[in-house]
């Protein structure tokens, strides 16, 4: 076979590696600076299988007002000055935000990120608000008028600590009406049907909110005009009598010297209802806000190169490797030298997943089960996973029936270093169905990520790691191992080297029949193995 097959053929079957580690409910964290030497919050780092996500968090009475997020391959990636100093806003992710105090960015990952390492510049301002609320709640049986000349309204008083000194300050008028009977239902959950917000241009003695006949609103402070005019939302279902109300919303917003007190009015143009069985009620809040604190902030990490204090950090994409893509991959093994190649000699199903943290291994998870044995040699089937010697685990093995013969026995905490060598099955005690579970933690040492070369060119690389031998008692002795093939003559000439052990991943594939070649029941493998094509040849 050509080596330029060979190569294309391990590229065609390289499963893409999949980076799931450093999930939300454990991600990377550092501390958010404000001011070069305030801790504001956190920014977390983790990703999933798809996408790299960012979040700032804030606290200690900090929020969010700006962010500005560059994810790069290398510093030099990052927009910056011709001095070293970054550029927040030609940053990729970017947004103005109103006092929150968490933020969220999705970020899509390449394939095959397993192990990259990425460089990030988290930069946000925050600041902090003095922020006080008063609600004004009506009492329903109040509210109701059927005489269109009549105000009726709910008063309450506020008092401002220091009136004097809100200049410049954010006011926020909200206002919700509930409607049990017809459902009013208008506004989302969680919303209002009127907001308004304004700030304050000096310190006020005066201000009206007027509702003007077509249902818009307007807000004016010592006579002049504050912000924008805006529609309130009025309209109930269409087939009640709520819809042809008219008017309904604020009166007079009056300011004294040392309070605000807000009258909070409902007018009905109506005639037709004369009580209120609706259980209509108004309910009010207004707040202020006003800005104290005003920070530039960074995720804490190395300085810039450039002579301000902004900062970048470091962060690996984390990865679980599986093999096979989803389910489980078939283990079917030829235990004699020029057999019969059904491949049933003995049969399990197999699947893996290796979890890394910062570039090295950190758990492995194995899943076998047993599933046919045709062959009259009695077998140990054993999985060897390769280990740099100075990696020290600990493994659990969990057995759905109890171990005899050579297999090894279930237990817990069981300690080891370097490779990993277990007996899965004694094939003399063969039962279907019985399943072996290995769970393994390494403790010290770095077994780092690398993407291994297989042995042959039908096989995943994770097979360059994971070696599924089988020991045959019977005949020989012979140790059959992944790396083996034999040539052959049985599928026409020339011969072809076929393997000893195959590896199909394909979940609850059915093997041949004893006996049965398997060219018979899969013609391509024969083109597969002499060509490399179709890859698909074990599809039922």
């Amino acid at each position: 076979m050509k080596k330029t097959l060979i190569a294309l053929i391990l590229i065609s079957t390289f499963l893409a590696t999949t980076p799931l580690v450093h999930a939300e409910e454990e991600p990377m964290s550092i501390d958010l600076m404000a001011g070069q030497n305030i801790d504001a919050g956190d920014v977390q780092v983790w990703n999933d299988s798809d996408n790299l996500y960012v979040k700032y968090t804030t606290e200690n009475g900090w929020c969010l007002s700006e962010t500005h997020l560059h994810v790069a391959g290398t510093l030099g990636e990052i927009p910056q000055t011709k001095k070293g100093n970054p550029i927040p806003g030609q940053f990729d992710y970017k947004d103005e935000v109103d006092c929150e105090t968490e933020w969220l960015y999705t970020i899509p990952l390449p394939e095959d990120s397993c192990g990259d390492e990425l460089v990030i510049a988290a930069h946000a301002v925050v600041i902090q608000k003095d922020r006080a609320c008063m609600n004004v709640v009506s009492d329903a049986d109040v509210m109701w008028s059927a005489d269109a000349s009549t105000w009726q309204n709910a008063t309450a008083c506020w008092v401002h600590p220091n009136w004097n000194d809100v200049a410049g300050a954010t006011w926020i008028w909200r206002t919700e009406y509930t409607d049990p009977l017809w459902e009013y239902n208008n506004v989302p959950e969680g919303g209002w049907h009127f907001k308004k917000e304004f700030t304050v241009p000096g310190t006020p003695t005066s201000g009206e909110i007027s509702i003007n006949a077509d249902n818009s609103y307007s807000l004016a402070l010592n006579g002049v005009p504050v912000g924008s005019e805006g529609s309130m939302d009025k309209d109930g279902p269409d087939n009640h009598e709520w819809a042809t109300i008219d008017n309904f919303g604020l009166g007079n917003l009056v300011s004294g010297l040392n309070s605000l007190e807000i009258r909070a009015l409902n007018f009905f143009n109506s005639g037709t209802q004369t009580s209120n069985p609706a259980g209509l009620a108004f309910n009010a809040e207004v707040c202020y806000e006003e800005i104290t604190e005003r920070e530039t902030a960074w995720g804490e990490g190395t300085d810039f190169p450039g002579n301000n204090w902004a900062m970048y950090f470091p962060y690996q994409v984390e990865c679980t490797i599986t093999f096979p893509d989803q389910g489980t991959a078939y283990i079917g093994y030829e235990d004699r030298t020029g057999g019969d190649f059904d491949y049933n000699d003995f049969g399990m199903n197999m699947a893996v997943q290796e979890t890394y943290v910062n570039n090295c291994l950190k758990t492995i998870d194995l899943e076998f089960t047993s599933l046919v044995k045709k062959a009259g040699d009695v077998h140990d089937i054993h999985i060897l996973r390769t280990l740099n010697p100075d990696v020290e685990y600990s493994y659990d093995i969990t057995r759905s029936s109890s171990a005899q013969g050579t297999e090894t026995p279930a237990g817990t905490g069981i300690l080891g270093s370097g490779d990993l060598d277990i007996t899965l099955f004694d094939s003399i005690y063969f039962t279907p169905g019985d399943t072996v579970s290995v769970q393994l933690e390494v403790s010290d040492g770095c077994q780092e990520y690398a993407v291994p070369t297989p042995p042959r060119f039908d096989l995943d690389p994770v097979f360059g790691y994971y070696d599924p031998w089988m020991k045959d008692k019977s005949y020989g002795p012979n140790n059959w191992h992944i790396a083996d093939t034999q040539p052959t003559t049985k599928f026409g000439t020339p011969s072809i080297n076929v393997p000893y052990i195959l590896v199909v991943p394909y979940t609850d594939w059915p093997a041949p029949g004893e006996g049965v070649t398997i060219t018979g029941p899969y013609p391509d493998f024969d083109d597969y193995y002499r060509n490399g094509s179709p890859e698909d040849w074990y599809l039922p």
